[in-house]
Order: C-alpha cells, then sequence, then structure tokens
C-alpha cells in the first residue's frame, strides 16, 4: 500500500513539472491580458522588414510624438492654433499702423486748422488791408498815368484823368494811415506780377483797341478794390473801418463812371 502511494505522489509531481514547462515556453507570447503585439521599431519587426501601423502610445512619448505635429503637449496648443496666434499678432502690428497713421493725419488736420485760423487772423489785421488797398491804387494810378500817353478818346482820357487824381489822394491817406501803424507800403515799381502782366498786356495793345482795353481794365481792377474796402469795413480796427468807409463811395463812382464809357 506505501509502495502504491509513492508512485501515485511521483505521477503527480511529474504532471505538475510538465506543467511548469509548458507555461514556461509560452510566456515570451502570452501575457496576462493576452497576446502582446510588438511595437513599430521592435527587433522583430525591423529584423522582418515589417512596417507596422504605430500603436498609440501614452505619457512622455505621446507629448513627443504629438510635438512633432505641431502639438505643444504641455499646453495642448496645435500648430493651427500657433498659426492663428501669429495672425492675431499680424492683425495687432497692423491695427498699431493703423493707429500711427491716424494720429499723422490728425496732426496734419490740426496743423492745416492752425494754418486757416492764422491766414484769418492775417485778413483782419489792418497790414493786410493797407497792403492789398495799397497794391490795387498804386497800380492803377501807373496804368492811368500810361493811357494819358496812349489815349485818343476823350472818354478814356478822362477817366485816366480822374483814376490818377483820386487815386493819388487815396493812396496819399492809405501812406499816412500806414505810417501812423508803422506799416511800411509797397513800391510802386515792384507790385508783383499781376500788376506786371496788366502792364504788359495794355503796352502791347494796338491803337485801336487801346481804350476799350483800357476801360474794361479799370473795371476789373475797381471791382477787386472794392472788395478789398468792402472787407476793410468789417475790420477789427476803427481807424481801418473809417478809411475804408470813406473812401468807398469814391471806389463805387469811378466803377460806374467806366461802365457807363462801355454802355454798361
Amino acid at each position: 500500500m506505501k509502495h502504491i502511494n509513492k508512485i501515485a505522489l511521483l505521477a503527480i509531481t511529474t504532471l505538475v513539472l510538465q506543467a511548469c514547462a509548458g507555461q514556461r515556453n509560452t510566456s515570451g507570447n502570452v501575457g496576462p491580458s493576452g497576446p502582446i503585439t510588438p511595437s513599430t521599431g521592435s527587433a522583430s519587426n525591423i529584423a522582418a522588414g515589417r512596417n507596422t501601423a504605430a500603436v498609440p502610445v501614452s505619457g512622455s512619448q505621446g507629448g513627443i510624438a504629438a510635438s512633432s505635429t505641431g502639438v505643444n503637449p504641455s499646453s495642448g496648443v496645435s500648430g493651427e492654433t500657433g498659426a492663428n496666434n501669429g495672425t492675431r499678432a499680424s492683425s495687432s502690428s497692423n491695427g498699431s499702423g493703423n493707429a500711427t497713421q491716424g494720429e499723422t493725419t490728425a496732426t496734419a488736420l490740426a496743423d492745416a486748422d492752425s494754418e486757416q485760423k492764422k491766414l484769418a487772423k492775417a485778413k483782419n489785421s489792418p497790414a493786410y488791408f493797407i497792403d492789398l488797398a495799397a497794391i490795387t491804387g498804386l497800380s492803377d494810378v501807373k496804368l492811368s498815368e500810361y493811357a494819358l500817353s496812349r489815349a485818343t478818346t476823350t472818354d478814356a482820357k478822362a477817366l485816366a484823368m480822374m483814376v490818377v487824381k483820386e487815386r493819388g489822394d487815396i493812396n496819399t491817406a492809405l501812406l499816412a494811415l500806414a505810417a501812423s501803424k508803422q506799416i511800411s507800403l509797397p513800391n510802386p515799381d515792384s507790385l508783383g506780377t499781376d500788376a506786371e502782366i496788366r502792364m504788359k498786356t495794355l503796352s502791347a495793345t494796338s491803337a485801336n483797341e487801346f481804350d476799350g482795353a483800357y476801360i474794361q481794365m479799370m473795371i476789373t481792377d475797381h471791382e477787386s478794390a472794392i472788395d478789398i474796402y468792402e472787407q476793410g469795413t468789417r475790420s477789427k480796427d476803427q481807424e481801418v473801418r473809417d478809411f475804408a468807409k470813406k473812401y468807398l463811395p469814391l471806389l463805387r463812382l469811378h466803377l460806374k463812371s467806366a461802365k457807363s464809357l462801355i454802355g454798361g
């Protein structure tokens, strides 16, 4: 009986050893949850020349894989998001440029407004009126003196004499007004381009057309002078206003006389 028990124990031991040996043979291919799939780039795949699809991994390896596609593993910001950030940065730069351009435009407008105010202030100054009134007065006297040497009709000569005498008187009074304000009158020989052009035009006119050309020139010049003196009547300077109001009626009389010679 003891011998039988020993035989049985030996048989059981043998079976256990065989079972353990079989488990060791399969432990390289079988894991706790099933067959183990070799990862891409493993020795077995490289040896076999296989190029299998990568198996998703996690942890730091996942972060490395993600970074190769433009993903920041620590922040989760994709390459597309980075591009959008670049677009926003560019837009911000453009906005900054537009703001600078807007500031430049505003400065230019402010400067232009300042210049307009200075010009408006200058137009209301006594010097502005005196200078313009002197130019038109001295120029008309000079043209009329020339007309006296060339006019052929009695009417043209009479107009020229009236302008020389009465506009000359106005010029004398204007000189006194300028002196009281320490303002210098322009040189009669340097009255500007416009006065020179009118003199050249009159000088080039033929004898047959001279009287008519002179009379028409006096009409135009007196219309301009009346505009100047009307502005003078609105001057902030009392003496300028008084001067303009005093001589404005005479200028209107000259204009009326000149127009009557051509049926105006």
